[in-house]
């Protein structure tokens, strides 16, 4: 039921963000349809929502931050008192607007209950210290970023705008 509410909405152009993930696979098994092969087609339409959620969210991300820039990870930590995850970043180069010209703190709280999107600054926590990032700040603030700030992997980069204002900075962003 909340694939198909999903798969409709989507149809409409109607945005997605606060549909659920959790889903039962045995609501979408077909007539003489195996579970095994219920399981496996509503993976591969979970997987296509998911890309479909990042696209949009990156979009969204880059229509309306009013400053975008590319930062390199530098350390990852865990606040003591509100066990946080906090990523620190260092501008490199502004996309829109000026980029900061300290390091910046990025924070991400997790997992809402049974949601497709992290809580936070972005999902950048897993990676490697070194990693390229774009930082979108300056976002309208709700429920999924409540700091205004999202932020990206530069290889999870699918936006063709902001894929050609990454290359104009003649960057190898795979090093």
């Amino acid at each position: 039921m909340k694939l198909r509410l999903a798969l409709f909405l989507l149809a409409m152009g109607a945005p997605t963000r606060a549909l659920a993930c959790e889903f039962d696979p045995f609501l979408f098994q077909l007539p003489g349809e195996t579970v095994r092969a219920a399981q496996m087609r509503s993976n591969r339409i979970m997987s296509d929502m998911s890309i479909i959620r990042h696209f949009d969210r990156e979009s969204y991300a880059f229509e309306k931050a009013r400053r975008i820039y590319l930062a390199r990870k530098v350390a990852t930590a865990e606040d003591p008192k509100t066990r946080d995850r906090l990523t620190t970043v260092h501008p490199v180069q502004a996309i829109r607007g000026s980029a900061p010209t300290s390091d910046q703190r990025l924070k991400l709280d997790g997992m809402m209950g049974g949601m497709c999107e992290s809580v936070g600054d972005g999902d950048i926590a897993h990676l490697p210290v070194g990693a390229y990032i774009v930082v979108f700040d300056g976002l309208p603030h709700d429920t999924y970023r409540p700091r205004g700030i999202d932020s990206f992997d530069v290889n999870e980069i699918r936006n063709s705008k902001l894929l050609d204002a990454l290359r104009a900075f003649g960057k190898d962003l795979e090093d």
